[in-house]
This record gives structure tokens, C-alpha cells and sequence, in this order.
């Protein structure tokens, strides 16, 4: 009999799987190479999401990494185009991300694309798939707090 952690273990190696073959259909199907396109997508959602409220450090919390890791990332994104930097006029030291053109553009491809929406239509037990949800929801829950209470032990 398979212990909680044995089924754990495999239950992320089968969501790792998942992931990674749906980052590689968006990518091919949005004919992105090279330059971290998964983490740009992900920060155009970001800003997207955030709105006026988009600072560095909103983006950085929002994927759950260091915003001096984010940083760089977001110069490049400046170079090419896709965002810009405003500055905010209440706190002047302050810098608003938003989306260019055509950041605004590679955003609504992606979501056009529907890749989620297609790889789980292929199982129509939606009951089934909102009791997953809700299993996800509770581990996501448990590893923020987790992730948490290791950033404060560093």
C-alpha cells in the first residue's frame, strides 16, 4: 500500500508533466523561443490583473518570487517593448508597470489560445474536476503558508 507521501510524490511528477507539456503548447502554438516566454506571459497576466496597482514588487509577489529576481526580467520586457514604466505622480519615487501594444497583444494571444480549456475538455466529469479544484486550492493554501514561514526564517 502506497503511503501519502509515495502518492504525493507522484501526484506532482504527474502535475510537473502537465505543466510543462501546456508551457510547451503555448509556446509553439504562440511561436515564442528563447527569452523566459512562460515567466513573460506570466508577468503580462500579472500586470494585466494588477492594474494600476502594478509596481515591481506587486509583480514579484504576484509570482511568487524576490522582486530583485523579477527585476531583470522586467528591464528586458522594457527593451523589447512589451511594457513600460510610468512614473507614478503620488509617490514620485515610485514606477507603475503597464503594457505596451504589443505586450497588450501577446496577452490576447495567449488567451485566445485556450490551451487549458482544451486539454481539460477531453474529460467531461466537471464534477469530478471542481472536487480537484477544491483539493488544489486547499494544498495551494498550505503552501503558501508554508512558503511564508520559510521566507521568514531566512
Amino acid at each position: 500500500m502506497e503511503t501519502n507521501v509515495t502518492v504525493a510524490k507522484e501526484l506532482w511528477e504527474l502535475f510537473d508533466k502537465i505543466h510543462s507539456m501546456m508551457i510547451s503548447l503555448i509556446e509553439d502554438e504562440l511561436r515564442l523561443s528563447g527569452r523566459q516566454p512562460k515567466q513573460r506571459l506570466d508577468v503580462l497576466k500579472a500586470i494585466d490583473d494588477l492594474g494600476p496597482a502594478a509596481i515591481p514588487a506587486r509583480v514579484a509577489e504576484r509570482l511568487v518570487r524576490e522582486p530583485h529576481t523579477v527585476s531583470e526580467l522586467l528591464n528586458r520586457m522594457v527593451d523589447d517593448g512589451m511594457l513600460r514604466r510610468v512614473k507614478d505622480m503620488p509617490a514620485k519615487n515610485q514606477v507603475r508597470l503597464e503594457l505596451t501594444e504589443p505586450g497588450q497583444a501577446m496577452l490576447l494571444r495567449a488567451e485566445r489560445l485556450n490551451v487549458v480549456e482544451r486539454v481539460f475538455s477531453a474529460d467531461p466529469a466537471r464534477v469530478a474536476m471542481e472536487m480537484f479544484q477544491g483539493q488544489l486550492e486547499r494544498i495551494s493554501t498550505s503552501a503558501n503558508l508554508e512558503y511564508r514561514t520559510s521566507r521568514r526564517k531566512v
